[in-house]
């Protein structure tokens, strides 16, 4: 358990410092303190809110086959955005894409890592 949290918070941290680099909108402060904080506190949303979020989007996440999970990221990251003040984010394309790298990012760590 311990070790699966390490590495989504390495996902996570990877993925914000990816869209921090490279998608226009995406604004982290603080330094590798600010990284590190938002990193951990989006670690935590996605243990805590995903799971209310699976519950209450359960139709939703059958009926579009799984890619409600994307949405679903979204606004886990969008609920960060606005509880942390190291991280935000301009306009709702650099949410999306944001949203895109930390999926990918989390699908290669839970296909090469957690699941062995």
């Amino acid at each position: 358990m311990i070790r699966r949290l390490f590495f989504y918070f390495l996902g996570n941290l990877a993925g914000l410092y990816l869209s921090f680099r490279y998608v226009d909108g995406v604004e982290i402060s603080g330094g590798l303190y600010g990284f590190l904080i938002s990193a951990f506190i989006l670690t935590l949303a996605y243990i805590f809110l995903r799971p209310i979020f699976k519950l209450l989007f359960g139709p939703l996440i059958v009926l579009t086959l799984g890619l409600f999970f994307v949405v679903i990221n979204g606004l886990i990251l969008w609920v960060v955005d606005k509880f942390v003040n190291f991280i935000s984010f301009s306009n709702l394309s650099a949410i999306i894409l944001t949203t895109l790298i930390l999926s990918v990012i989390s699908l290669i760590i839970s296909l090469l890592f957690v699941r062995k």
